[in-house]
């Protein structure tokens, strides 16, 4: 349950039934609060950055065939080498925001809310979803295509920019066919 002063409103998609350019437009909605959140997420932990010289966030990842994503991370120093035994404070009382909607046939109305985390740790899924929250691999969506990609992102934690190298691969189908006789 909500009540009024809980949420904020964002914005209103009309929906469109002979083109769906609607759908880009609650995404950029989504993406931008990711955004804003990592913005929040790497603001918070800048301390245990620059204590440990950590400059770069580094994720891998690979798909195709209706599976993939995130298979790795290194956190790096200025120098692009790793940094082993990196420990992170857990941070108290981090606030982020959440995006909520309210659909029916015609529109979409959305709102975000302040979401409280008691407690917010450096933990595997967390860093993973930091890398996620760039978008760096967005366009892959649930890597259902047939091909295969592969690659890395580099995220520097401190000013939020971000590098994506990888390599696609897609299958080509062909027609192909062939007659023949046993007999002759």
């Amino acid at each position: 349950m909500f009540y009024n002063n809980e949420l904020t409103y964002i914005t209103t998609v009309v929906k469109n039934k002979k083109n769906y350019d609607w759908f880009e437009k609650i995404d950029n909605v989504y993406d931008q609060v990711k955004k804003d959140n990592l913005k929040i997420i790497l603001n918070n932990f800048k301390t245990d950055f620059t204590s440990q010289g950590i400059v770069f966030l580094k994720g891998t990842y690979e798909g195709g065939h209706d599976e993939g994503g995130w298979n790795g991370f290194e956190w790096l120093d200025e120098d692009e080498q790793v940094i082993k035994d990196v420990s992170f404070k857990s941070k108290s009382w981090l606030s982020c925001e959440k995006v909520y909607k309210c659909e029916d046939d015609f529109k979409i109305d959305l709102f975000k809310k302040i979401k409280h985390y008691d407690i917010y740790e450096m933990s595997e899924d967390n860093i993973y979803n930091i890398l996620t929250m760039t978008g760096a691999i967005t366009k892959y969506h649930s890597f259902a295509f047939e091909g295969n990609v592969s690659g890395s992102t580099l995220l520097d934690v401190h000013s939020g920019k971000y590098e994506t190298k990888g390599e696609e691969s897609y299958e080509q189908y062909e027609d192909y066919t062939e007659k023949g006789n046993i007999y002759e």
